[in-house]
């Protein structure tokens, strides 16, 4: 069996997807699935550090038009020379409202080939509502049907099935987490050795937040808790590490740390190679993530990884935190956030500890890539070859 996994782009600053597609693809070829990636260049130097140490396919076509619509002259002969001989092929797309998934909907349909969608949580509400009259054109163009035709939808929690289905997409939907590779986390460097590399001092407590510089990531709450919170700020400073998506939004985050007059404990760290985006993890004893939605958060599953206390929001499927005693899981606001932090600041080092390893033992045990791995191959499966119907799919 071969599948071609077909992405906007999977540079190491694209984001989620750009870690957990390589991720799967790497687990699904260790049980012998054959995979490619195919994705539409985004930037002039692209590289991904999981793909090149895995030794996967990785074909990225040369962006022909626009940078927005990611429009590829050579992605649809690209992906239509890998489908030849007696070998069944699955189609298996990753993102919306652009080329890309047109162009693995089309094929799928000419050549009567399977297809798998992956939302990564753009068919949320708060999603839908950016940019809104373009999606709307979109939805109506094309993409409503690309899932209603789709031989499967694929959503990584409940939430994200529900909004699926509440769009009015019957078609079946296979219910399967997004994992943590666990051996990334299994000899992390010292704290000492982490602040050493990173060029911040070892004897200050850190507060993470990873990800990209944007208005769903929430930052801006966390900015606000910290000016609420400075009395108890004396052994604490922040560390943000992420590419930045938008500058206007980082002013207005920035304007407000000097404005609260926190500008020295503010560190970012910008984006982090492969190799180097453990240390912040290492360095830090909270990790804080405000979004306004998610799918799943890899960052979030990464921190608990490594044995870090959580604080996010009832928009991400986290409810296990709250449930395993991980850290806290609150709805979004600036009241909210800023309790959530207060009670984590004003906690012992071994009350933070004994949470950080409750996360530890959540991840282990439940989100490692080996067990979504076998379960994307179980789905393959039956739409290849019919069967009984896996119990986490979900049909109408």
């Amino acid at each position: 069996m071969k599948v071609l996994h077909v992405i906007e782009n999977v540079d190491e600053r694209y984001g989620g997807p750009a870690k957990t597609v390589p991720f799967l693809c790497d687990n699904l070829k260790k049980i012998g699935v054959d995979v490619s990636i195919n994705s539409v260049k985004k930037y002039d130097y692209e590289s991904n550090a999981i793909i090149l140490s895995s030794g996967l396919k990785w074909n990225n076509f040369e962006n022909s038009v626009t940078d927005t619509l990611r429009y590829s002259f050579g992605l649809y002969r690209g992906l239509e020379k890998q489908v030849k001989g007696d070998q069944q092929v699955i189609i298996h797309t990753h993102n919306q409202w652009n080329f890309p998934p047109y162009c693995a909907f089309k094929l799928s349909k000419k050549l009567n080939l399977p297809l798998v969608c992956s939302i990564h949580g753009s068919m949320y509400p708060w999603s839908l509502s950016q940019f809104k009259w373009f999606k709307k054109f979109f939805w109506l163009a094309f993409q409503k049907r690309m899932f209603q035709e789709a031989s499967c939808v694929h959503a990584t929690e409940p939430g994200e099935l529900k909004a699926i289905r509440d769009l009015g997409i019957t078609s079946p939907i296979a219910l399967i987490s997004n994992g943590i590779e666990l051996s990334e986390f299994e000899n992390m460097p010292t704290k000492s050795e982490a602040c050493a590399k990173l060029g911040i001092s070892e004897t200050k407590k850190y507060i993470l937040f990873i990800s990209r510089i944007h208005p769903v990531k929430g930052l801006d709450f966390l900015a606000r808790a910290l000016a609420d919170n400075s009395s108890e700020l004396s052994d604490w400073e922040l560390l943000i590490a992420g590419p930045t998506d938008d500058d206007k939004f980082l002013r207005e985050v920035n304007n407000i740390f000097d404005k609260s007059g926190l500008t020295n404990k503010i560190h970012f760290l910008g984006m982090l190679n492969h190799a180097d985006r453990i240390l912040p993890y290492a360095a830090s004893s909270l990790f804080v993530l405000p979004s306004h939605t998610e799918n799943f958060g890899i960052v979030i599953a990464e921190a608990m990884a490594a044995r870090i206390p959580v604080i996010t929001t009832k928009n991400t499927p986290w409810s296990e935190i709250q449930e395993h005693n991980c850290g806290w899981w609150v709805d979004l606001s600036d009241e909210n956030i800023s309790k959530a932090l207060l009670t984590a600041l004003k906690s012992s080092t071994n009350e933070l500890m004994k949470k950080g390893l409750n996360g530890r033992s959540l991840v282990v045990n439940n989100y490692s890539w080996d067990i979504q791995a076998e379960k994307t191959a179980k789905l393959y499966h039956w739409l290849a070859s019919g069967g009984e119907k896996p119990d986490f799919v979900d049909v109408m």
